[in-house]
């Protein structure tokens, strides 16, 4: 029983997932420019297109300073997109008392700069291996963990599908959002309002019925109460 106690702990212990200190260190008015930048390069060319060597040239670094500041490109990029990420998830924290609850959706421009929303939905054209990482390499753990919690207090209220707990919930929501991605990228789905409808239809009638108890779905998720945004 401890050891799988200890296997649990491990799993969800939340690695620290951004840059390196050097660039942490960089004064703000320096680091709003590289992020900037790094914004504009992946809002005119797909993650794909764009190597090390485009990144310093237009960040006006060497590559030796690049990696002084990021592992690789992957991280650089995820570091940029959480933050954004991060910015939504805690909007949408502080206008619901649960991440789950039916909600009105918010206008991302309350919150967001066009840079921001156009740099966020670059998200629908990255490499498989960007998308593994995110999710399941501690990039949506350190984002997501109060979802977690939340779902540990529903169990706790009978509110998940009886024959899961609330760390099988998460792992279904983590890796069936990730399989989602797959489909968007093996069918080409590049469209950004089409990406966001096949997005809530697969949230709403997938991933919800599966964690969920029967009652409480049909209580909280009815046709016209359904909440018709989501993150992740």
């Amino acid at each position: 029983m401890l050891a799988n106690v200890k296997r649990i702990s491990n799993y969800w212990r939340i690695s620290k997932k951004m840059p390196k200190s050097t660039f942490l260190k960089l004064p703000d008015e320096r680091k709003d420019k590289l992020r900037k930048i790094i914004y504009n390069m992946f809002i005119k060319k797909d993650y794909e297109s764009i190597s090390i060597r485009n990144l310093v040239k237009e960040m006006d670094i060497s590559i030796g300073s690049f990696y002084k500041y990021f592992d690789d490109k992957a991280e650089m990029y995820l570091f940029f997109f959480s933050e954004i990420e991060k910015k939504i998830f805690e909007e949408e924290k502080k206008r619901n008392a649960s991440f789950f609850y039916p909600t009105e959706p918010f206008d991302p421009h309350e919150i967001l700069t066009q840079e921001e929303i156009d740099f966020n939905t670059s998200w629908i054209k990255v490499p498989e291996d960007v998308l593994y990482k995110f999710y399941f390499k501690g990039h949506a753990k350190q984002l997501y963990r109060s979802i977690l919690d939340e779902l540990t207090g529903m169990q706790q209220k009978a509110q998940l599908n009886p024959n899961i707990t609330a760390n099988i919930a998460y792992h279904i929501i983590i890796t069936s959002m990730f399989g989602f991605m797959l489909y968007i990228k093996e069918n080409n789905i590049t469209d950004v309002e089409d990406f966001f409808n096949r997005k809530k239809i697969y949230y709403q009638k997938v991933i919800l019925p599966a964690i969920f108890s029967d009652k409480y779905y049909k209580q909280n998720y009815s046709k016209n109460a359904i909440k018709s945004e989501i993150i992740l």
